[in-house]
């Protein structure tokens, strides 16, 4: 099962807007290759966002399986989340439903190769809202990819205001998700 990304929004906030051009132009800097690697991306360029960033490695052990480990997971993201998952895998953090749904968005991103975005709601007591993109980044080769670079950035209370230091755009929420103004 895959996931498809959500459409990207026309307005990005900031932060989204910011990285997705970071990726975009590493993988310019990779040319020819169609994806930037890792070694493209310093999470330095990026320090002032930092701490919303994420980096996770595919990992490879049985045909035809991918299984995600964080290499990264920012602050304010195990602020928010409520969990550290530098190191972890997905399947090992997030209840079996959540983790296939997951696995399902990052595996359209690796068959696609191409950023995957969505909006949801955190299982959290303020059923905050959080926007995703995660953007693919080659490995050894130029025919797999091997890692995710992305950024989570949170709309909701004014709990997130702490964790979202610029303007996220204006969104209106409602119960079946997330609509742009």
């Amino acid at each position: 099962m895959l996931i498809p990304s959500d459409p990207l929004p026309v307005d990005p906030n900031p932060a989204l807007a910011r990285v997705l051009a970071y990726w975009k132009e590493a993988a310019q800097c990779a040319a020819p290759e169609a994806l930037p690697r890792l070694r493209h991306i310093d999470l330095m360029d990026l320090h002032d966002i930092a701490p919303q960033l994420m980096i996770a490695d595919i990992v490879r052990d049985q045909p035809g399986r991918l299984r995600y480990r964080w290499r990264f997971w920012g602050t304010h993201l195990a602020q928010f989340f409520g969990i550290e998952l530098t190191g972890r895998f997905i399947d090992e953090a997030y209840t079996p439903g959540a983790a296939e749904e997951v696995s399902a968005a990052y595996g359209w991103a690796v068959e696609n190769k191409a950023p995957h975005f969505w909006v949801r709601r955190a299982d959290n007591p303020d059923h905050l809202v959080f926007e995703r993109l995660i953007c693919p980044l080659h490995g050894q080769t130029m025919d797999t990819v091997d890692h995710l670079f992305g950024i989570i950035t949170f709309i909701g209370s004014e709990k997130t205001h702490l964790l979202q230091p610029v303007r996220l755009g204006d969104r209106r929420l409602s119960f079946s998700g997330v609509k742009s103004e």
